[in-house]
């Protein structure tokens, strides 16, 4: 079961860069995953473990090119050294050829990645398939900032459980969440941004006012710098979670 968790994060020319980069390293999960939902994890990735030892390929991939065991961290490195395939082998290593095949045909049986398969595979290391995995990117630009938490939850979890993630890698990534917003905040930025976004001329904040408020008498405003206030507030909250916005808006 996955849950995509989207929310919206700034910096010149659309890039994509890990939050971490922007705010340190993530919390992690198992502190938020209570001791016996780890345990039933740990314990349910040993068995896939065994039983993917037991299939065919994987005793034949070992007995043919690991000479019938598995090896150790730095022997795996220097066998996937030795295999990976180089420019100068344009029909590539017959070896890697086979890991990579058989890595993906676990991949696809298993809950792992083809990474992940590839290690257990060469070294016999169990994959986690944790109770809770989060996945998370953000894009920066100078207009906006868009921030996205990906949960992937075993359905045995608990939503106590699911939450608690959540709110620490929310907290740890964003230091002050986004408050949420009513109707007529929402509907105000909308009605602003309509008017000002892609003219090269925008209208003054204080026609902006007057058409606000000869349209919406019971929301009126009595001051136009109130009005831009109250914008620049929702648009730090809306396009930009609260982690600076660069001055928009009409002079």
């Amino acid at each position: 079961m996955a849950i995509s968790i989207k929310r919206s994060s700034t910096k010149r020319g659309a890039t994509k860069r890990k939050a971490r980069a922007e705010r340190g390293q993530p919390p992690s999960n198992q502190r938020a995953v209570p001791e016996e939902e780890s345990l039933r994890a740990q314990v349910f990735s040993k068995y896939l473990a065994r039983l993917a030892a037991d299939e065919y390929e994987v005793r034949q991939f070992r007995s043919e090119y690991l000479g019938g065991v598995t090896l150790l961290p730095a022997d795996a490195a220097q066998f996937e050294s030795e295999h990976r395939p180089s420019p100068d082998q344009p029909g590539g290593d017959p070896v890697w050829h086979e890991l990579q095949r058989v890595s993906g045909r676990l991949a696809a049986r298993f809950p792992w990645s083809t990474k992940q398969a590839a290690s257990f595979l060469v070294t016999g290391s169990t994959p986690l398939v944790g109770a809770v995995s989060v996945g998370h990117g953000m894009i920066n630009s100078r207009t906006f900032n868009h921030l996205r938490l990906d949960l992937t939850v075993s359905p045995w979890v608990s939503p106590k459980t699911v939450l608690k993630v959540y709110r620490e890698w929310r907290q740890r990534i964003l230091r002050q969440a986004p408050r949420a917003l009513g109707k007529n905040s929402l509907m105000f930025f909308d009605f602003i941004s309509e008017r000002i976004q892609g003219t090269p001329a925008p209208p003054t904040w204080r026609s902006l006012t007057a058409e606000w408020n000869r349209l919406h008498p019971d929301l009126r405003y009595k001051d136009s710098r109130h009005f831009a206030r109250d914008y620049r507030r929702i648009l730090q909250n809306v396009v930009f979670l609260n982690m600076g916005t660069p001055e928009e808006g009409p002079p």
